[in-house]
């Protein structure tokens, strides 16, 4: 039985599409603490295979047969199981390789994934300057959780020069859809921050 469940979280909505116990992300969310947003889990209802993915016996299967088929979001839903482990074995590694794929074709969300590997570094050297690149690509096609990252890696000098100015620009964006943590850093960035960091 297909059933789609509402939740209202601090944050925004989430959907979550649910067959005989198998439940599927349709949105993801950032955090709320204002440590940098994890890895996007979800799947768009944009993206084509959602019901398919939730009436399949094995979606990891399904996944794996669209991911060699050359679809990205497929190739960045699939390196999201590898990236969590919870359905099959964790590995950062075949997750990395799975997000480049799906970059390279311009998906949004696994440039975003690719950023928060490369930050962390899970299945690879931890590259500040490589997650400012992924988040940046991922920020500019509109993702907020890359937005918010972004922000904070500006604001910091994590990565990029320090600048509070570009910083608050990415959390006014991130804010704007719907990042309750990024509308309380652009009320936490004062104008004397801003003037001093000018001199």
């Amino acid at each position: 039985m297909l059933q789609t469940i509402i939740v209202r979280g601090r944050m925004k909505a989430l959907t979550f599409v649910c067959v005989t116990g198998l439940s599927l992300l349709v949105a993801a969310c950032s955090s709320s603490d204002g440590s940098p947003a994890d890895i996007d889990a979800g799947a768009d209802v944009t993206d084509v295979s959602v019901i398919e993915l939730v009436t399949a016996d094995d979606p990891v299967e399904l996944l794996t047969t669209k991911a060699a088929e050359g679809y990205a979001p497929a190739q960045r839903l699939l390196g999201n199981e590898y990236f969590s482990g919870k359905r099959i074995e964790q590995d950062f590694v075949v997750a990395k390789a799975l997000y480049e794929s799906a970059a390279a074709q311009g998906d949004a969300k696994a440039q975003h994934n690719l950023g928060v590997i490369y930050y962390a570094g899970q299945g690879v050297k931890s590259d500040h300057n490589q997650a400012l690149k992924w988040y940046t690509l991922a920020a500019d096609q509109s993702v907020m959780e890359a937005q918010y990252n972004l922000a904070l890696m500006y604001y910091a000098g994590d990565g990029a020069e320090t600048d509070r100015a570009i910083a608050k620009t990415w959390f006014q964006k991130a804010c704007k859809q719907g990042s309750e943590a990024g509308c309380y850093a652009v009320e936490s960035i004062t104008d004397d921050e801003l003037d001093a960091e000018g001199e």
